[in-house]
């Protein structure tokens, strides 16, 4: 007489003879691979590379006869009253470049104008957001990784979204003060430098000073 087992997970061999009992094994996870993320990053950095090669080949228009996130500021043409949107860039950073920002001895005295002065500042700034952002994009999908297989990640999936949220205000709370302490507010230019690339803003600054540059000109540079 063969009696069945209780227990659905043991099977009996088949055919015939005596009854033998196998277990069956729990399944195994998968091994995950340590370079997953990384990986899963490549399509990511390979957009941004391919966008940032286009600027480089494509030149974009200066105005939109539509709104966007790209030409934002509205204006109004002289002759036809019609509206154009313009590149924010355009519109609040390219007048602070073209004519130059002021630049000050060390006392505070405004000497005269420099179109270095913006580059410069801009350059830093933009440098500065950079390293702002860096550690939360970059390594936040290394630890959200290591994490997921965690089982007591497995059991709160609903809660990633938050989880990635506060790692990223955790890496900005600490980044922010520390990318603007990078480049100090109040920047200098070598008047040596401006001698050389804006002859004609070195004589202002010279005319201003009777004579007697200083060795360096200060400007603010801006957040």
């Amino acid at each position: 007489m063969t009696m069945r087992p209780s227990n659905p997970s043991v099977q009996p061999f088949p055919g015939g003879g005596p009854t033998v009992y196998t277990r069956r094994r729990a399944r195994e996870p998968e091994p995950r691979e340590a370079h997953a993320g990384i990986v899963q990053l490549l399509p990511v950095l390979v957009l941004v590379l391919l966008s940032m090669m286009s600027g480089f080949f494509i030149s974009e228009p200066v105005f939109s006869l539509t709104p966007s996130s790209k030409y934002p500021v509205a204006r109004e043409t002289v002759n036809l009253k019609t509206y154009r949107y313009l590149d924010f860039v355009i519109v609040y950073k390219l007048p602070f470049i073209i004519p130059g920002l002021d630049v000050t001895d060390e006392n505070g005295k405004i000497i005269g104008k420099s179109q270095l002065a913006p580059v410069k500042g801009i350059s830093q700034v933009v440098t500065s957001r950079i390293v702002m952002c860096a550690p939360g994009m970059l390594l936040l999908p290394v630890i959200m990784e290591r994490l997921e297989p965690k089982p007591w990640m497995q059991r709160i999936r609903w809660a990633h979204i938050g989880i990635q949220t506060a790692i990223v205000g955790m890496f900005l709370t600490f980044m922010v003060p520390t990318a603007c302490a990078i480049f100090p507010q109040r920047c200098k230019i070598s008047i040596d430098t401006i001698q050389r690339f804006e002859k004609d803003r070195y004589e202002e600054i010279v005319k201003n000073t009777d004579g007697k540059p200083p060795q360096y000109v200060y400007f603010n540079k801006g957040l």
